[in-house]
């Protein structure tokens, strides 16, 4: 007995530590499955999220902006009706007033209209040599200008302007409206996170437009991300701020 025992004992330790082995890397590929199919669930949720969150934040901004172009679009065919005797009362409208930091009219001939009133402008301002006017004129309709710092309250703005006719399909010349693009402040800021992001927002190249960090503003992705800036277009970036690890979503 005593000679076979020991034998018995090899013999079990030969099946137990392969069979142990062996059960260690089922639960270690099981474990390893787990964590990627739960990785892969939550970057599909998240991806999920973000791409919603996103394109409500773009549906609402692009809401924003189209209701002001049917502003712009109403005030100058009421302008071509009515003719330039109105433009002055049509243009210092409240409902206008309340929407626009400056509205304008230029026309062919080179008159100026603008309300509110600016002192600044000098005697010799041609509304025709302005880059809003001629690419209104060159498109031969509305025109959304890039963004750009107003010299007088250095706030980022943009400019609608289109073409006005008259009653009778005659070109009279362009209106322009200013828009300060911070008021998409409040649209982005609405945007529930739960307190892990932010929603901002940038230009087709890449310019940061608008962001809670103000010292980004004006600047490329390029730029303050030289790590890696993250794609514009479908589907998540993974980007490194400031050392840590972010997720961005477009649309």
């Amino acid at each position: 007995m005593s000679n076979v025992l020991p034998e018995r004992l090899k013999f079990r330790h030969k099946i137990l530590i392969p069979t142990t082995l062996l059960m260690v890397l089922v639960f270690l590929g099981y474990g390893f499955f787990n964590y990627q199919t739960q990785r892969e669930t939550t970057r599909l949720n998240l991806e999920g999220q973000l791409r919603e969150l996103a394109d409500i934040s773009a549906s609402n901004v692009g809401n924003w902006v189209a209701g002001r172009v049917l502003m712009v679009e109403n005030l100058a065919q009421n302008i071509g009706a009515q003719g330039l005797d109105r433009v002055q009362q049509l243009i210092s409208r409240s409902v206008v007033a309340a929407t626009f930091d400056f509205t304008y009219l230029g026309t062919q001939d080179g008159q100026y209209f603008l309300s509110p009133p600016d002192d600044m402008l000098p005697d010799d301002y041609d509304p025709r040599e302005r880059p809003w006017y001629k690419d209104a004129v060159q498109a031969g309709g509305m025109i959304l200008t890039e963004p750009y710092r107003d010299a007088g309250t250095q706030q980022l703005t943009v400019t609608l302007a289109t073409r006005v006719h008259d009653a009778r399909g005659e070109p009279v010349g362009v209106l322009g409206g200013d828009l300060v693009i911070d008021a998409i402040d409040r649209i982005l800021n609405s945007v529930d996170l739960n307190g892990i992001g932010h929603a901002f927002l940038v230009d087709d190249k890449g310019m940061v437009l608008i962001h809670p960090r103000r010292e980004w503003v004006g600047k490329r992705l390029a730029e303050l991300l030289p790590e890696g800036a993250p794609q514009i277009g479908p589907g998540l970036s993974e980007v490194r701020v400031d050392g840590a690890a972010r997720v961005v979503a477009f649309a």
